[in-house]
Order: structure tokens, then sequence, then C-alpha cells
């Protein structure tokens, strides 16, 4: 089986899988919201509206009417793609290489003394977000504050500002259980020389 054909059978299957399976249902749309108003919590509220119209226009028209949404205005749909074109037009021509120094860093590189890492970057909540001076009153914290978000170090320990460690990522039930199982079964795949890429002569 080559790669190709093997991606046929798999979008062949999901396509059936969701003529079957994605259709209407109240509870897809109460899933729906409560993802969406975090992807839109730093919004005004005055403009959460014209947000999720965007946002809907990003979505498999299937999975949109799975989810009980109305189709969104093709204004919207023209909007999208005139802001698409643009920022490709802007990246090609007029983005100069990021410098080295410059990269985007959404993580810490190396964990801490106490092992923990921290994440740099936040879109609606401060998880694992250090608060540090600037985190906390630079500009991107002032705005948070003023459209009425979180920045953080804010509400205590809710947002785990002092960082996570890869094995302890999950709801709080489950935290540090499991390590020694998965050590087990690494060391035995990786032991297995009988493993490797699935489509390897």
């Amino acid at each position: 089986m080559d790669g190709l054909h093997f991606l046929e059978e798999l979008e062949a299957w999901s396509t059936a899988y969701e003529l079957r399976y994605m259709v209407p249902a109240d509870t897809n749309r109460d899933m729906a919201e409560g993802t969406l108003n975090i992807g839109l919590f730093n919004l005004p509220i005055a403009l959460r509206g014209v947000g999720l119209q965007f946002v809907l226009t990003l979505l498999n028209p299937r999975l949109r009417k799975a989810m009980l949404f109305e189709e969104p205005s093709a204004i919207y749909f023209q909007a999208l793609n005139f802001l698409s074109v643009s920022r490709r037009w802007f990246i090609r021509y007029l983005a100069l290489p990021r410098p080295y120094f410059l990269r985007q860093r959404r993580f810490s590189e190396h964990p801490n003394a106490a092992g923990y890492l921290h994440a740099r970057r936040y879109s609606a909540h401060p998880w694992y977000i250090k608060p540090k001076l600037f985190a906390r009153w630079g500009p991107k914290a002032l705005l948070t504050r003023l459209l009425g978000g979180v920045v953080p170090g804010d509400e205590g320990e809710k947002y785990v500002p002092q960082g996570y460690r890869l094995t302890e990522l999950g709801p709080d039930a489950f935290k540090g259980k499991g390590t020694k199982e998965m050590d087990v079964t690494k060391t035995k795949l990786v032991e297995n020389s009988r493993l490797g890429c699935p489509f390897a002569a």
C-alpha cells in the first residue's frame, strides 16, 4: 500500500462516516457554542456577532449544518477571501524573512529548575503563562483588561501560572497518573525493531 492510496481510502471512509453520523443535533450546538465562546472571549461584545459569522464561513457546510448554524451572508465569504488574498500577497512580497532571534516562541524552550515549562502566548485564557510584569501590564495585557478579559496571574492558580510538565497535562483527576505505564510502553516500542514507517518497503 502506498501513501496516496491510503489517504484516498481514508478520505472515502471519512466522507461516508460524516454522511451517516454528522447530523444536526442540539448537543452539537451546545458543544459548538462552548468552543466558540472561548475563541471569541477577548472580542468586545459588540463585535462577537461579526466574529462568529467569520468563524462560520470557515466551517465545512456539513459541519455547520450539524451544529445548527445558518449559512453566513455572502458578504462574509467575500470579505474573508479578500483578507486571505491580501495577507498572502503581503507575506509573499512585503514581509522580510524573520531573523532567528525574532522567531516565534510559543513555549519556553527549556524547563525551569522545578521541571516546569511555560506557554509564552495565549488567545483567550492565560493557561501556563508566567505572570511577569510585562505579561500583566504590557500593551496586550492592558488591552485585554480594557476588553474585560483575564491576564496572567488573575484568578489565583486557576490558569496554572507555575507552568506545566508534559506528564501532568490533562484533567486534574488524572494528574500524575499513568507515567510508569507510559514509560513501560515507550520502552517496548523503542526496543521493537519491527516497528517503523507503515509505508516503507
